[in-house]
């Protein structure tokens, strides 16, 4: 495989990811780049969106009560009250 075209493939993907997640890649030196497993790369994108997407599940789960309070320090977060949100609300 022509491994210029890799990373052309694979940049094109990243690119339209969220910036939250390229922009740690688009800080790597010119060096970096070439010597980076292209796959990998995608590889750590991919995990990054499932977890950030399992984290709005576990909120959303939280919210609607069917969900149960874990012991992940980053959950906090979630587990606080949104201001003028009720169980009526919903």
């Amino acid at each position: 495989m022509d491994k210029s075209n890799d990373l052309s493939k694979a940049l094109d993907a990243l690119a339209k990811m969220p910036s939250t997640i390229i922009l740690p890649l688009m800080q790597m030196s010119e060096g970096d780049v070439q010597n980076a497993d292209v796959f990998g790369l995608i590889q750590q994108a991919a995990e990054t969106i499932v977890n950030e997407g399992q984290r709005i599940i576990d909120a959303l789960k939280l919210l609607d009560g069917t969900g149960s309070s874990t012991s992940d320090p980053q959950s906090d977060i979630l587990r606080k009250p949104i201001s003028g949100l009720t169980d009526n609300s919903l």
